[in-house]
């Protein structure tokens, strides 16, 4: 019943609110400093965010603790956001976009709750 679901809502977030959902994320780290940096800056940062997802997500599971990987995704943009800024300076995280976020990873799973019929 889940798996029916969970695709059904996935569709239809994708086919009613676009890339928005993406597009909030991407907005966490700076990316117009990142475009006037060298192109080796951006790629290093999305490798970091990468194997730091990786690393976290492999460690939970070994361990057997559950995960969420975009809670972990989002975790390592803004971590790499604030390496950024403590190398380059000025500002690396969005952080109104990331408590935006926060409110959602936190409300979304209270309303998709099994309420009681």
């Amino acid at each position: 019943m889940a798996i029916p679901w969970s695709g059904l809502w996935n569709f239809l977030g994708v086919f009613t609110g676009g890339i928005a959902v993406a597009m909030g994320i991407l907005k966490l780290v700076p990316l117009d400093k990142l475009m006037s940096l060298p192109a080796e800056v951006g790629a290093y940062m999305v490798l970091t965010v990468l194997l730091a997802s990786i690393a976290w997500n492999l460690g939970t599971w070994y361990i057997g603790i559950p995960c969420s990987s975009s809670h972990t995704m989002i975790g390592a943009m803004i971590g790499a956001g604030l390496a950024f800024t403590w190398y380059y300076g000025g500002s690396g995280v969005n952080w109104g976009k990331a408590e935006e976020i926060g409110i959602s990873l936190v409300i979304s799973p209270v309303i998709g709750l099994p309420w009681p019929q």
